[in-house]
């Protein structure tokens, strides 16, 4: 998958990211680097990579619009966010 990881990168100024399979670990340290999103969904999130979807999301300081689907109903513990992004309005 190093074609995604490329791709990513080279969208550092995206601020919509929807439909994304979250199944990847590293995904999660990828959109680490996706500082302006300001809508991400994400869907088949595992429990284990809770913590890393958390720091990301930290990094998202425009972040507005955010919707998180776990993997077959896994638990997703987003508590570990040091603070949630000031923009947040909806959470789904």
């Amino acid at each position: 998958m190093r074609i995604l990881e490329d791709a990513l990168l080279a969208f550092e100024e995206l601020q919509t990211l929807q439909n994304v399979d979250g199944s990847r670990a590293e995904l999660m340290k990828e959109l680490k680097d996706l500082k302006l999103l300001r809508c991400l969904a994400i869907a088949e999130v595992k429990t284990e990579d809770g913590f890393a979807l958390s720091n990301a999301l930290h990094e998202m300081k425009y972040l507005e619009s955010l919707s998180v689907a776990s993997n077959r109903g896994e638990k997703i513990d987003l508590q570990s966010m040091k603070s949630p992004p000031l923009l947040l309005e909806c959470s789904a």
